[in-house]
C-alpha cells in the first residue's frame, strides 16, 4: 500500500472515531434529560457573626414571590391540600417554595437570627397550613398574615417584640410598599424574581455592619 493511501485510510479511521464519540456523547446527553434530579437546597451560609458588629434583631420576609413563586390570593385555587407530602391547590397545581429557601432559613436560624414571615392574605388557615407543610415553622419567631398595609404589619412586630425599626431588616420582591417601610428607618432590600437569596441577606447585613459616615 502506498504512503498516500495509508494517510487517507488513517484520516478515514480518525473521522470514524470522532463521529463515533460524537454519537456516544449525544446518547449520554439524551439519557441525562430523562433522569429526574432532585433539587438541592442552598448550602451557602451567612458570614459568622463578629463580636462588636451590629446585626438586625429581626429579619422580616414577605411570603408571596419572595418565599414562594406565587401570589397566594391571585394564583392559588382553594382549598389547598397535602397529598403524601405534595402540596396542591384545588386545581391540582403543585405549590412549592423557591428551591433555595429551606437551606437559607436553616443557615440563618443556626446563626441565631430571629426570622419573621408576613403576608397580606386574610386566609390565615391556609397560610398556616403552607408554613406547616413546608416545614418552616421551626425557623420562625413570628408569622403574621393580615389584610393590611405591609408597613402596619412591620409596626405590629416592632411593638410586640419591642424592637426598634432601625434594628430590623426587611426583604421583599415587590417595590411598591418598600418606600413606606423604609420611612420607618427599617433597612429594606428588594429581592429578584427568583425569591430571596443569601446575597440579598448579605447586602442587608453589610448595611448593619457598616459604620455611619462621620460628617463632623
Amino acid at each position: 500500500m502506498s504512503f498516500i493511501k495509508q494517510i487517507k485510510l488513517l484520516i478515514k479511521n480518525v473521522n470514524f472515531i470522532v463521529y463515533f464519540l460524537f454519537l456516544i456523547g449525544n446518547v449520554k446527553c439524551s439519557c441525562k434529560t430523562s433522569v429526574y434530579i432532585q433539587p438541592t437546597v442552598s448550602t451557602e451560609k451567612p458570614k459568622p457573626r463578629i463580636p462588636g458588629e451590629l446585626y438586625p434583631r429581626m429579619i422580616i420576609m414577605y411570603m408571596d414571590r419572595t418565599i414562594w413563586p406565587f401570589w397566594f390570593e391571585l394564583d392559588v385555587t382553594r382549598p389547598i391540600k397535602n397529598k403524601n407530602g405534595i402540596v396542591l391547590d384545588d386545581g391540582f397545581q403543585p405549590l412549592k417554595p423557591f428551591q433555595q429557601i429551606p437551606g437559607l432559613l436553616d443557615s440563618l436560624h443556626k446563626q441565631g437570627y430571629k426570622l419573621a414571615f408576613i403576608n397580606q392574605s386574610p386566609d390565615n388557615a391556609s397560610m398556616e397550613n403552607l408554613l406547616e407543610w413546608f416545614n418552616f415553622n421551626k425557623y420562625l419567631t413570628h408569622k403574621m398574615t393580615m389584610s393590611a398595609p405591609k408597613k402596619e404589619l412591620v409596626r405590629i412586630i416592632s411593638q410586640k417584640y419591642k424592637i426598634d425599626f432601625g434594628d430590623m431588616l426587611y426583604l421583599d420582591s415587590e417595590y411598591d410598599e418598600i418606600p413606606d417601610i423604609a420611612e420607618l428607618n427599617v433597612v429594606c432590600i428588594q429581592t429578584g424574581d427568583k425569591g430571596v437569596m443569601m446575597e440579598d441577606v448579605q447586602k442587608g447585613l453589610h448595611i448593619f455592619s457598616t459604620p455611619a459616615p462621620d460628617y463632623g
